[in-house]
Order: C-alpha cells, then structure tokens, then sequence
C-alpha cells in the first residue's frame, strides 16, 4: 500500500498473447503510480470510443439503404454470389454464416459503407491534435505551443479538387462528391492499378475518416467487420424501411437528418426503422 492510500498495481512480466489492453497499458505505464482505477478509466474510455463510433456508423449506413432502397438487391446479390463461390461454415448453434476471409470478397458492400462513411461522417474534422513545440508549416507560418488544431475531414471528402474525388482520377461513370454513390469505392478498384485501394478501411490524406498515419484508429479493422456481419445479416434475413413508406421508395428527403453540435455529427437517434424478416 503506498502512502496516499492507493494500492500499487503489479504487471504480470510474461508475454500476453491475446493483447489483452490491460496487459498492454501495464507493459508501457509506470508501475509504481498506477492504480487500478487508472486501469480502469483508461478501458472504459477505450470501449465507449469503440462502441458509439461503430454504432453510429452502423446506424448512418442503416439510413443510407433505407433512403435509397436501389442499393439494396445489388448487394444482396454480391453477398449471394460470394457464398455460393465460397461456402459457409455453420457455428456450435447450427446457425450459418458467412467465411472470414469472405468478407474481403464483398466490394460493393465495403465500398457503400466507405460512401456512407464520407458523407455522413462523425465529425467535420478529424485528427485534433497539441503542438507540444512550435511548428512550423511550408508557406512559413508557425503554430505557437499548445496550439490546438484539426484537418477539414468534411472539406477532403467534398472537393472535387481531392484527387480520389476529381474527374481525372475516376472511370467514366464518376459521380462528383457532392452526390452520394454508394459503389464509387468499388468502381475505382474496378480500375487496373487500384485494386487494392479505397478500402473503407484505408486511411490516406484523402481519406481521414479513421485518421492516418502512426495514430490512424488500430481497432478499424475489427470494426470494419462487426459493421459487415450487421449489415450482411439484415439484407440477407431482414426487408427494411423508413416507417411508413410501405412501397419501399425510400427517398434521399426523407432520410432522417443527422444531428449536428459544433464538429460532431451524429444519425438521428429518434427516427423509426420498420423491420420484416424476408421470406426466403
């Protein structure tokens, strides 16, 4: 017990092949003033940064289908198309469900959620940062210490001047980004060379959403997932709709509006979704 009364917490010197996070933070704090609320806080933090980014993003590309209902067989059929290719394997409960490395297969479903992603995005900036020294930009202006700053993740993703966005770099089908194309990701690795680029999880300068570089977020990957698995089951098992719109005719006005508090932007925790489970 150390003298203001907080007991010390004792890491455990062995590797931990899992990763768990609490092993992680106890391998690079100092151990002598660490205590088992820092932990604690830290992982809390950790999961609420998790869990409300991946359900919003969830929840905006949820929207996005509803309004635009035309995207929703060419996905289904994407998904079909990749099971019948490659099988499914069936859980302990006898349910099946979709191979793991399957998931790569799926670019139209990957790239609706990138498109998703960049017009409804958590935040108008992205990347806050302190400078923690003076620094100097290239036209010779210089941010004193301490100074807070951000990058215009909203003004990236809308200029047709960002390269991904500019008719150059796009097939002849290019939608400006001002409009919402749900397969403008997977047209562009339609093309020779960029195969492998544009993946919702890929981060770049023209595309910030999960930051970039040493700081770009490390959990994008299994979020990528988890919001693949949620969307794949409902357009497999579940017809969903605006409530009310029994024609199913969606309607880019009658998406419910995002709500939005300085930078942050959040889907409209209010609206009503109607589900049905498909007939298959």
């Amino acid at each position: 017990m150390e003298k203001n009364g907080k007991e010390k917490v004792i890491s455990d010197d062995g590797e931990d092949e899992q990763g768990v996070f609490i092993s992680w933070l106890l391998k690079r704090l100092d151990n002598s003033t660490i205590t088992e609320t820092d932990l604690a806080n830290y992982q809390m933090t950790l999961s609420f940064a998790a869990i409300h980014t991946t359900t919003m993003t969830t929840c905006q590309a949820i929207y996005d289908l509803i309004s635009r209902p035309e995207y929703i067989q060419p996905l289904r059929d994407e998904i079909e198309q990749v099971i019948a290719e490659d099988g499914h394997d069936v859980d302990g409960d006898g349910f099946l469900k979709l191979k793991k490395p399957s998931l790569t297969k799926l670019r139209k479903l990957d790239s609706f959620l990138k498109e998703s992603q960049r017009v409804n995005g958590a935040a108008l900036v992205n990347m806050a940062r302190v400078c923690t020294s003076p620094l100097t930009l290239s036209n010779g202006f210089t941010l004193p210490t301490g100074t807070r700053f951000a990058f215009n993740s909203h003004a990236v993703d809308f200029s047709p001047e960002t390269e991904t966005f500019s008719p150059d770099y796009n097939p002849s089908s290019y939608k400006p980004p001002s409009e919402f194309d749900g397969f403008r990701f997977s047209n562009l690795r339609s093309m020779p060379g960029k195969e492998n680029r544009h993946q919702f999880v890929t981060t770049s300068p023209d595309s910030i959403s999960f930051g970039h570089g040493n700081h770009a977020c490390p959990g994008r990957f299994f979020a990528s997932n988890e919001i693949k698995v949620v969307l794949i089951e409902l357009l497999r098992s579940w017809d969903i709709r605006l409530k009310g719109d029994v024609e199913q005719k969606g309607g880019i006005d009658k998406r419910p509006k995002n709500y939005e508090q300085q930078f942050n932007i959040m889907p409209n925790m209010e609206a009503e979704v109607e589900f049905r489970r498909r007939k298959i």
